[in-house]
């Protein structure tokens, strides 16, 4: 056998005393203990470095992509704001300040939820309804789906709840609902969102009968950077929303899976505990 040179480490020269089975032993509960310790302290280091860029990811994502949306608000209340302020009529303007109060309010809430995407990073794991969560949204993604062709239909029983982090749960819904918004225009369609539970969990989905994804596509469909979108459609997005999401109700011990066929639409479903199944590790 040929002998192991050990060169200038700490080790030269004491290859004697490593011939004997003590001293072996002692070397690899004492040196390997300590190397592993600290690769585990680097490699918990590196993950919450992660997952901070990953949070800030996600706020650069949700920022852009629902920028368009905002601006679809802003557009027709400063030009009713500005056709209103034209009339010398006091039932137009009551009237034209009840309409920019509702549409400041959903701002506001659209708003709301970027900042809680953007908070200390630590997951606060509650009981989340899910009905009024994704009544909310829908209320608040962008101007009336109707002007856009899009009847919306929320198919969830009152009282489905999940163990999940409502603001993460939100910035997931809140995507998937824009990706479904660019997805039915400009002809319109349907859009739906059921929630289902069973054996402990929930599953919610999100359903529109665009124009669907190609069979090719779907296999790469939650990669960063891929995007089925044009460049003007991706809003600044990058292709980051559906990796970023993916990776927040992972961390929330779901899954978020696609099905598609092309020319009939696609459904995403986002599977969670239940609000009453005991969550491991929360």
């Amino acid at each position: 056998m040929m002998p192991i040179m050990l060169g200038d480490s700490p080790l030269s020269g004491k290859t004697d005393a490593l011939d004997s089975p003590d001293a072996c032993t002692a070397f690899s509960e004492t040196d390997f203990a300590d190397k592993l310790a600290g690769l585990e302290a680097q490699f918990a280091s590196l993950r919450a470095q992660l997952e901070t860029l990953q949070r800030y990811a996600a706020v650069g994502t949700m920022t852009a992509v629902v920028a368009h949306e905002m601006n679809n608000l802003l557009t027709p209340l400063l030009s009713y704001s500005q056709y209103v302020l034209t009339k010398d009529d006091p039932a137009l303007w009551r009237k034209a300040l009840e309409r920019n109060v509702r549409r400041g309010d959903q701002l506001r809430r659209l708003c709301n939820n970027i900042l809680s995407t953007s908070g200390n990073g630590e997951r606060r794991i509650e009981t989340v309804q899910v009905r009024p969560l994704v009544e909310e949204l829908i209320e608040v993604s962008g101007r009336d789906w109707a002007k856009d062709k899009i009847a919306t239909h929320i198919e969830i029983e009152p009282g489905i709840a999940v163990r999940a982090d409502a603001g993460h749960l939100q910035q997931v819904l809140l995507n998937l609902l824009i990706n479904a918004r660019h997805a039915l225009r400009p002809n319109g369609g349907k859009l739906t969102v059921e929630a289902n539970a069973q054996d402990h969990r929930v599953t919610i989905s999100v359903t529109d009968n665009g124009p669907g994804i190609p069979e090719d596509d779907l296999p790469r469909i939650f990669d960063p950077f891929f995007s089925t979108k044009t460049e003007d459609a991706q809003s600044g997005s990058a292709g980051l929303g559906l990796h970023i999401s993916r990776n927040l109700v992972t961390q929330m011990q779901g899954t978020l899976e696609v099905e598609s066929t092309l020319g009939q639409g696609a459904t995403f479903k986002i599977d969670l505990p239940q609000a009453d199944a005991e969550l491991p590790n929360a």
